[in-house]
């Protein structure tokens, strides 16, 4: 059994789409009960039966001597359009015109189903349906040339073919010529007991199934096909057809399509409400060739007063009537008339019948095979702008390779007829070319047959994108030529300027990305073929002059200097030539060069195995970190190096122009990459001093961020101000002051220098012994500062009279955040406590990122400043017990225990996570005001609570979210605390809705909420601070049990007590 056949016992014969069918013996007949679109014939020489009644008669016509599996026909008739059969008058003198025209109606059928045309010369009349319209009989084998075919076998053909719409709508993808059914417009309106329509889905069929007393039902089948017949087979046919001209011609008539709408829904819904309370008004709109169907339930209440119902009745009126204008308008005068038969062209200026026939004569290839190909291409054009031709080889000029492509080699050449276009607008377009135009040619890479060619074609036409505008043939090698879209169309612009080599517009200014990269690639070598093949790849992929990698003599680099600090970068030098500049204006650019200085970085590789040069060369050009212009290679040495722009990326005019290398400079008048080892250096007499100084200076990204050795002699009014657990703090005023820039971009800008700027001394411990121990805590300061950490470090400094050494920093004129808090809590409101937190967290994120551990993390060592403007900014200093994380010692704990993660105090490694348990007690901190754990004293007492949950309270009043955030980052279990990054966006959004106006979105509204009703609270909170002394809250050292199974017992007993 089949979706669309039946077919009998015996083999024999097949039944299609039946409604009531009889089979009888042989040499009877067997008929099939169709719908009136499948018309068939019993005989050749008998009149056509079963049009009117939808009846297909078969005659088996079997001899009782012949063999069952020697059935081989089926007999029909292929129906042609009223317009197409009007033309075919014109062959009614001419036999042989009109085998031809037949023939080509039929190629398509042929290649699914077999066709026996054997009979077509002896049909001096063809027969004629109602409105004159021609039907063509034919014979359907059941057998091909090469073997025999069954009845089954048969089946499956024309089931293919019923599916895929190449019977009954057999002009569907095959021509314009066969019936599509009806050619009308069906308007259906009917009431009756309800319709099976299975092709609009399971749960309308199951609705239908229900044969509800009313449906409304209003479809409009748009040159439907078979499929949308089925849904009127079981209706008595008694509805009014309109033809498409009709309706066409006369628009006006749209007002009776909305009066038709008022009585069908007014009616419909107040008899349904009347008899079944439940009203049905479905509305279909199901348009030919797309998906577009619009099922449309109304069911409105039992109640709805009179003046809703009129409302939704005039909605559905006016888009109903929209709809269909626009409908009318698309299939009808919208593309305008054919200037030849005055029929609605089906796009614009294309008619579907004199627009292929005018393009299938007046010209020829010269191969009659291949004129029939172009000609049945051209035959199935829908639209003028699509149409493929036979394009003279002598039309095509300006040839030009661009690259070898799998099919072939690709040129660039100008097409002097151009493509073709669409003028005008709406039913006045015309036909136009864009003359002169610039297209692609492949030529295939081997001579093929024409049948080889065809095929390559084929397949290069049916992938996606893929747009062909003829075919060409190169009349001196004699090779067929596929033509199409210049690939780099959509770049070209008038304001890019003209090539001077193809004299089409360039793809960017100055630049043909066709041409100019085959100029780039000739008349230069490297010396070595792999590393020529190399450049060349990439110049071909350039797609813009300035980026263009080239190969650089040597010599043509002059006045080297070598750089020390940045890594691989050996060598500032001039390049005579220079590097690529595009000078002129919009249209007019020209390609130029501008001498400079470049930075030459060395690649490191094999001797023996270039690839490693080539594979490094790649992974630059690829991280685009900095502009590369090219490779060199050191004719003494043989090094190979890149010749770059390394700072490419921050080098901006509004900087200023560097001195020494005539760039624009990376920051306001400073040269990341000429400046830092043009610092002035005073030497502190220590090479190791001056060595780490010097890393940093080269280091420098801006002239503020530079340091420096500083005379103590040049620091003044030095005092105490503090004192620490790893040294003393000191204020100082520095006569020479801090490095500033000033000015404006349109000013440009100066250095400068804030005289007698107050700055912080800090002693490192260990200075007096050995400068490489004090070090560390001034290198993790440095290391943290260029990962965008925000407290300021200025230098170095030796006490003259102890000889200390101390680090010189930004002075917090608000002191520590404890001091602060003690002084300001009532004042303090949410947002600045976040915007401080915000602060905090993203330094420590900073720390965190520079492999960084503080180790000390507690509210003293978070100094406060204030501003100019009077915002207060919160940095994290003392640095003196930060580590790498792969640096531990597990001997001993140093810090203020409540602040001291439990891990730490049982002996495991100190790491970034143990920062994040310190976060969160600075948070309980700012909550409350108040010092974490104070009334306890710092004993194994406090230790053994801390391990056992004991955790830091907060403040009446504070958000929920806020706590939750903070005991997260004291979790006992290291790893469910979040990372500094995660803590500082979360704070930060909290900032960012307390200062918003309009939220709308609920939560965000609850949590600013919260935050302002805790503000409330603070300012009736007192602080009251239980400890007798702030001593020990100074970060100390103590050692933890050598067996930690003591401390894991103290726990156990401590655990028990309570």
């Amino acid at each position: 059994m089949h979706n669309f056949f039946n077919i009998s016992s015996d083999g024999l014969s097949i039944s299609i789409n039946v409604l009531k069918s009889t089979f009888n013996e042989y040499d009877e007949q067997y008929i099939v009960t169709m719908d009136n679109n499948f018309v068939k014939g019993a005989k050749w020489n008998e009149p056509l039966k079963g049009i009117q009644e939808g009846v297909w008669v078969f005659k088996t016509d079997m001899p009782k001597n012949q063999k069952p599996n020697q059935d081989k026909t089926l007999m029909g008739l292929v129906r042609l359009t009223q317009e197409a059969s009007k033309n075919f008058s014109a062959f009614k003198n001419n036999q042989s015109a009109y085998i031809a025209y037949i023939d080509r109606l039929l190629d398509d059928i042929a290649k699914k189903v077999p066709i026996n045309r054997s009979r077509l010369n002896s049909i001096n009349k063809p027969p004629k349906l109602f409105q004159d319209q021609i039907i063509i009989p034919i014979s359907i084998d059941a057998a091909t040339h090469e073997n025999e075919r069954n009845a089954s076998e048969l089946a499956s053909d024309l089931a293919y073919m019923i599916m895929f719409k190449n019977i009954t709508s057999i002009s569907s993808g095959v021509t314009n010529d066969l019936d599509q059914d009806y050619n009308l417009r069906i308007l259906v309106i009917t009431i009756g007991k309800g319709i099976k329509v299975p092709d609009i889905g399971e749960q309308f069929k199951e609705w239908i199934k229900d044969y509800r007393n009313l449906v409304f039902t209003f479809i409009i089948l748009i040159i439907t096909d078979f499929e949308y017949l089925k849904i009127l087979k079981d209706i008595i046919p008694k509805y009014k057809c309109i033809k498409i001209s009709e309706i066409s011609e006369q628009l006006e008539k749209t007002n009776n399509f909305e009066y038709i709408f008022q009585v069908a829904i007014i009616c419909g819904a107040f008899l349904d409400i009347t008899l079944r309370n439940i009203p049905q008004v479905i509305i279909q709109i199901i348009y030919y060739n797309s998906n577009f169907v619009l099922v449309y339930n109304w069911i409105p209440l039992l109640l709805l007063t009179t003046s809703i119902l009129k409302i939704f009745m005039i909605i559905c009126c006016y888009v109903c009537k929209r709809i269909i204008l626009c409908l009318i308008k698309r299939k009808c005068n919208f593309y305008g008339k054919c200037i030849n038969c005055k029929r609605p062209n089906i796009s614009p200026t294309w008619c579907k019948i004199c627009g292929p026939l005018k393009e299938t004569k007046g010209w020829t290839s010269g191969n009659q095979k291949l004129d029939k190909y172009i000609k049945g291409l051209q035959i199935k054009v829908m639209e003028y702008e699509k149409m493929i031709e036979w394009i003279p080889f002598e039309r095509l000029t300006n040839f030009q390779m661009i690259r070898k492509e799998e099919l072939g080699m690709l040129y660039m050449a100008t097409w002097l007829d151009g493509i073709r276009i669409i003028k005008g607008d709406l039913v006045e377009y015309t036909q136009s070319r864009i003359e002169s135009y610039g297209v692609n040619l492949i030529i295939l890479h081997d001579f093929q047959t024409l049948e080889s060619f065809i095929k390559t074609l084929e397949n290069y036409m049916q992938l996606e994108g893929n747009i062909v505008y003829g075919i060409t043939q190169n009349t001196e090698a004699n090779q067929y030529i596929i033509v199409i879209p210049d690939e780099f169309k959509s770049k070209r612009n008038e304001s890019n300027g003209t090539c001077e080599n193809c004299g089409h517009y360039n793809t960017s200014p100055a630049w043909c990305q066709s041409c100019d990269h085959w100029l780039e690639t000739k008349e230069w070598t490297s010396g070595n073929e792999a590393i020529n093949n190399f450049i060349k790849e990439y110049q071909f992929k350039a797609t813009e002059y300035e980026n263009v990698i080239e190969w650089i003599q040597f010599d043509r680099l002059i006045n080297l200097q070598e750089i020390k600090g940045e890594s691989n970068i050996v060598f500032i030098a001039t390049w005579v030539k220079g590097v690529r500049t595009i000078k002129g204006e919009s249209g007019n650019f020209t390609q130029s060069r501008t001498i400079s200085s470049v930075d030459l970085m060395k690649l490191e590789y094999s001797q023996t195995n270039i690839s490693d040069i080539l594979e490094k060369f790649k992974n630059h050009i690829q991280s685009k970190k900095y502009r590369i212009h090219g490779i060199t290679q050191d004719t003494e040495t043989g090094q190979y190096m890149l010749v770059t722009d390394f700072y490419n990326n921050k080098r901006m005019p509004v900087n200023g122009i560097c001195e020494h290398c005539k760039r624009y400079n990376t920051s306001p008048v400073w040269c990341q990459l000429c400046d830092p080892p043009k610092v002035d250096q005073v030497t502190s007499g220590d090479k190791k001093i001056d060595d780490c100084i010097k890393e940093f200076q080269l280091k420098a990204t801006t002239f503020e961020t530079v340091i420096e050795w500083i005379p103590f002699n040049r620091l003044k009014n030095t005092k105490i101000i503090g004192k620490g657990g790893f040294g003393t703090v000191y204020s100082s005023i520095w006569l020479d002051g801090k490095r500033m820039v000033e000015g404006g971009d349109n000013l440009g800008y100066v250095r400068c220098r804030k005289k007698s700027s107050e700055v912080a001394l800090k002693t490192l411990a260990g200075s007096q012994t050995s400068s490489s121990e004090f070090l560390n805590e001034f290198k993790h300061h440095m290391q943290c500062r260029l990962e965008g950490s925000a407290l300021e470090v200025y230098g170095l400094t030796q006490n003259t009279e102890d000889d200390q050494y101390m680090m010189v920093y930004q002075y917090a004129n608000r002191g520590n955040l404890h001091d602060f808090l003690t002084e300001n809590f009532r004042a303090l409101e949410w947002q600045e406590k976040l915007k401080y937190l915000a602060e905090i967290s993203y330094d420590l994120s900073r720390i965190h990122k520079a492999g960084l551990i503080h180790g000390d993390f507690h509210s003293s060592n978070i100094l406060l400043n204030q501003v100019i403007n009077g915002s207060i900014n919160s940095y994290i200093s003392d640095l003196g017990l930060s580590r790498k994380q792969d640096e531990h010692d597990s001997k001993c704990v140093y810090g203020v225990m409540p602040y001291i993660a439990p891990e730490v105090l049982k002996g495991l490694k100190h790491t970034q996570e143990a920062d994040i348990y310190s976060l969160g007690v600075i948070m309980a901190e700012i909550s409350t005001g108040i010092r974490p754990h104070e009334g306890h004293e710092f004993n194994t007492e406090l230790a053994l609570a801390i391990l056992n949950g004991l955790r830091p309270e907060f403040a009446k009043g504070t958000p929920n979210c806020y706590i939750e955030l903070a005991k997260r980052c004291m979790d006992s279990d290291p790893l469910k605390r979040p990372n500094a990054k995660a803590i500082y966006s979360k704070i930060n959004q909290w900032k960012k809705i307390l200062e918003a106006e309009n939220l709308t979105d609920k939560k965000e509204l609850d949590i600013k909420k919260k935050f302002i009703d805790a503000n409330s609270i603070i300012k009736k909170k007192s602080i009251i601070s239980l400890s007798t002394s702030q001593d020990k809250y100074v970060s100390t050292f103590f050692e933890l049990p050598a067996d930690t199974s003591v401390l894991l017992l103290s726990i156990h007993n401590f655990t028990l007590s309570r």
